[in-house]
């Protein structure tokens, strides 16, 4: 099982199904609201049936992979002086 939920993602999620939650217990206090269970633990998770279904995936690793690239590449900071510019 593979994220697929992105961290922004996650972070709708979470509102969104403590929001549905929460009309259980306060407003409308309808039974529906237990359905924000839904988005709730695909957020905890980090995965979504629905996604890998429809081909989605807003999880960063596309992101993290250029990061690491990118510390890749980067000089070490204890590498020795080089004999450019000592006169």
């Amino acid at each position: 099982m593979n994220n697929n939920v992105g961290k922004d993602d996650r972070i709708v999620r979470i509102l969104i199904g403590l929001g549905f939650i929460s009309m259980v217990f306060v407003g409308p206090e309808t039974q529906w609201g237990w359905f924000g269970l839904i988005p709730l633990a695909t957020a905890l998770v980090g995965f979504c049936p629905l996604y890998m279904k429809l081909g989605l995936d807003t999880s960063d690793k596309k992101e993290e992979a250029e990061q690491n690239e990118v510390v890749e590449k980067a000089p070490e900071k204890n590498a020795p002086p080089t004999s450019e510019g000592a006169a």
